[in-house]
């Protein structure tokens, strides 16, 4: 999935140092509904648990890279032809 500035894409073992330095943010966590991580290991452990999730993935930006956020697509309605989807970026 891709628009003009950004694209989604699966999350990398390799995203754990950059999620870490805003997941660690005081100001971050707290917002989002959980603590400020503690260490880039909490972080890899987030990332390695997202990654095997159907509808969960990293945002990066088409000409800088990387965006730490989680994504989630979730089907509304199967029952459609074209089926309603939300697209919730978090972090």
């Amino acid at each position: 999935m891709a628009c003009d500035t950004i694209f989604l894409r699966p999350w990398l073992e390799s995203d754990a140092p950059a999620l870490y330095k805003y997941a660690s943010d005081q100001e971050v966590g707290p917002r989002a509904g959980w603590p400020p991580h503690k260490s880039v290991e909490e972080s890899l452990s987030s990332v390695t648990g997202w990654a095997g999730h159907t509808g969960t993935g990293a945002s990066a930006r088409k000409r800088s890279g990387f965006i730490p956020t989680g994504e989630t697509v979730v089907d509304l309605d199967q029952g459609r032809d074209t089926p309603i989807r939300v697209l919730r970026l978090e972090l």
